[in-house]
């Protein structure tokens, strides 16, 4: 049966969750259906935006107003009315917007929390994520820890369809190792360690530094490349500058071109606070590379420690050094990335996470509801 499918999120930003969407949006299309993507807010030149572009999926941006937008509402009523969609899946904090929607429960709508869901939302708007739930709005969650914590926020049980990445592509890199590298200017002996995350608390590069700056005292071969970008940025670079590792650390900014850093990088590590099922992890996984990253939400779940990666305390500056150390010895990446690629092929596959979307629109379709 095709359906057609409406996905909200409110910005095309880069981060996780919104890279999560673009990728579902489009692999849906390649699997038969008819899919249309608003954003709340206007378009992003970045290679978001350009994916969707390049593979021809309608978008509407709603332009919102910076603080809550009530026009929003009639836009995007307007546009549910035009499109006459199967099923509504909202991402974020969109459902507010949708709300005439929730309160008719004439329509499949899902929400997806992609994060640890006591941080996803602000108060005022858990209460419309709870009045969502209680009018027939499926929850989805993108690892157990974060079903878990539905359970205990909303009193809801979501079903968990984990995060999926294009494994062969990012196994594959792009171009090169030895092309990557030269472009980077990192040199065949030095061990690059990448961290492809937003540059804001709850990513906690200020942890990785100060680690960094422990384990690159006693091993001097170790380069550390933060791909990403936001508004702590000149507070990290003066911190790295203070800590007397500048010249060991780049700040890459925004790219677009993960899969060839990785497949150019040794390693990867993630510093986190809190995360969902972060897909910085799983890409680094499936592009076969040994990943060190913080015991938080549903991490454990996709890393199994010392086997096919290494987990640390979060905020546990001495303990991730330690584990920074170890990634200087070839064997041990070795040894660790095969495993992490090896998990990846049998569970991170983005067409069997598009499925099981689908298999949910499908049943909640069926279920009296109608377009």
């Amino acid at each position: 049966m095709c359906m057609r499918i409406l996905q909200i999120i409110p910005d095309l930003a880069i981060g996780g969750a919104e890279r999560l969407v673009v990728q579902l949006t489009v692999e849906q299309q390649i699997q038969g259906h008819e899919v249309h993507l608003a954003t709340l807010y206007g378009p992003r030149d970045n290679h978001n935006q350009t994916y969707l572009q390049d593979h021809k999926v309608p978008i509407t941006h709603l332009e919102k107003n910076i603080g809550l937008d009530l026009r929003l509402i009639v836009k995007l009523q307007t546009l549910i009315t035009n499109l006459r969609p199967d099923v509504i899946h909202t991402h974020q904090y969109s459902t507010k917007y949708v709300l005439p929607e929730v309160l008719r429960a004439q329509r499949a709508m899902l929400h997806t929390v992609h994060s640890l869901p006591e941080k996803e939302l602000t108060r005022r708007d858990r209460v419309i994520q709870r009045l969502a739930y209680r009018r027939g709005v499926i929850p989805v969650a993108v690892a157990d820890e974060v079903a878990r914590g539905m359970q205990r926020l909303y009193n809801v049980r979501a079903p968990v369809i984990p995060n999926g990445v294009n494994v062969d592509r990012l196994h594959a890199g792009g171009v090169t190792r030895a092309e990557t590298r030269r472009r980077e200017g990192w040199a065949h002996d030095h061990v690059v360690v990448l961290s492809v995350a937003r540059l804001s608390a709850p990513k906690d590069h200020s942890t990785l530094l100060r680690a960094f700056a422990l384990a690159q005292a006693s091993q001097p071969t170790l380069r550390l490349s933060l791909a990403g970008d936001g508004i702590l940025r000149p507070e990290l670079e003066a911190l790295a500058a203070e800590l007397g590792i500048q010249q060991w650390v780049q700040f890459l900014g925004v790219r677009s071109d993960i899969e060839q850093l990785l497949g150019g990088a040794d390693a990867s590590v993630l510093s986190s606070d809190y995360e969902g099922s972060p897909l910085s992890v799983m890409e680094a996984m499936a592009a076969g590379r040994a990943v060190v990253a913080s015991n938080v939400g549903g991490v454990a779940e996709l890393i199994c420690h010392n086997v096919n990666g290494l987990l640390f305390e979060a905020g546990n500056v001495s303990m991730l050094a330690g584990q920074l150390e170890r990634l200087t010895h070839a064997e041990e990446r070795q040894r660790l990335g095969t495993a992490a690629h090896q998990t990846a092929r049998a569970k991170f596959s983005i067409s069997a996470m598009a499925r099981a979307y689908l298999e949910l629109c499908g049943q909640t379709h069926k279920q009296g509801y109608s377009a």
